[in-house]
């Protein structure tokens, strides 16, 4: 079970440290997954039957004079429970450490900074488990690879196949598609839609990249890395995202607080535990022969999908 704030009693000082480091360093859940405040750790959501919203041809609104009104039908849902569970990471700075380092105050930024990240990056293999899961997620699969050194390429038409495949589903259009840095190296090769890009982006060679909107999506190409080795062996650093996937998305930021609002990744906090994204505090070690600060880092969340509102592109790659 959580704990709550009283016993939490995080200090605010560490607590910005984390904060601070809990943003940025090219994660995608930063752009795809809105983070909603929810009053107590076991909480219920709402997930729409979301063609009840675009059902258009059962009624004939029209009215003579006199007659009552056609009445719509409200849409339909079903109540979900979620329940949040807390992640937490402690690790212990020595006294010696400190006195020796030029700064003493750096030396604990490193220490949040390195818990944080740890916390956001299991919270990245959660997202990532959840957006390529093709047994929850309806997906379509290229007759041509889009790195492949024969056949016909058809990105754009692969892209727009999904599109209809998403729209169909949910009655959404998707906002943004999901690269990962594999994938995306491979569109930005392609010739077509290198073509397509030279004649609207002078500083093409420059940028490198891909642009912020392709074929009408804001891309996402998450660039997480994370060291896979166990400690003391030698190093592995690999990507989180090295699937082989791209995926659809409807991202709306303001279910951040509107509840109706529809998106398809959602991350629920616990305002009864902490409220925020992460926490930090400290406290030294009951041994003081020990001569140790402990520090600890937590969030306090539960991440929903509604498969519904997603579509992967399978297999993309050779």
């Amino acid at each position: 079970m959580a704990l709550t704030i009283a016993q939490v009693n995080p200090d605010p000082v560490l607590t910005g440290i984390a904060l601070q480091y809990g943003t940025g360093g090219g994660f995608a859940q930063d752009f795809v997954m809105p983070t909603r405040e929810v009053a107590k750790d076991e909480f219920q959501y709402m997930i729409w039957n979301l063609r009840d919203f675009i059902q258009g041809t059962q009624f004939d609104s029209r009215r003579a004079p006199a007659a009552p009104s056609a009445r719509s039908i409200n849409p339909a849902g079903t109540w979900v429970t979620g329940n949040v569970h807390e992640r937490s990471l402690v690790d212990g700075l020595p006294d010696e450490v400190v006195n020796n380092a030029a700064s003493g105050v750096r030396m604990e930024e490193a220490v949040i900074r390195r818990l944080t990240n740890a916390l956001r990056l299991e919270i990245e293999y959660e997202l990532m488990g959840l957006l390529t899961d093709t047994a929850t997620i309806g997906y379509d699969t290229p007759t041509v690879k889009w790195d492949a050194s024969t056949g016909t390429i058809a990105i754009e038409a692969d892209i727009d196949t999904g599109r209809e495949r998403f729209i169909k589903a949910c009655g959404f259009e998707p906002t943004h598609i999901l690269l990962p840095p594999a994938v995306a190296n491979a569109v930005k090769r392609d010739s077509t839609v290198r073509d397509l890009r030279k004649y609207t982006e002078p500083n093409l060679i420059q940028a490198g990249g891909l642009p912020p909107v392709l074929f009408g999506l804001n891309v996402v190409v998450p660039g997480a890395i994370q060291d896979t080795a166990n400690p003391a062996a030698a190093a592995s650093v690999a990507r989180v995202w090295s699937t082989d996937k791209a995926v659809l998305l409807y991202v709306d930021p303001s279910a951040a607080t509107d509840p109706t609002a529809m998106t398809s990744v959602m991350r629920f906090a616990s305002a009864a535990s902490v409220g925020e994204n992460f926490v930090a505090r400290s406290w030294r070690h009951p041994d003081p022969s020990r001569q140790l600060t402990e520090y600890q880092v937590m969030a306090f969340d539960d991440i929903q999908l509604v498969a519904a509102a997603a579509v992967i592109i399978n297999d993309v790659l050779t």
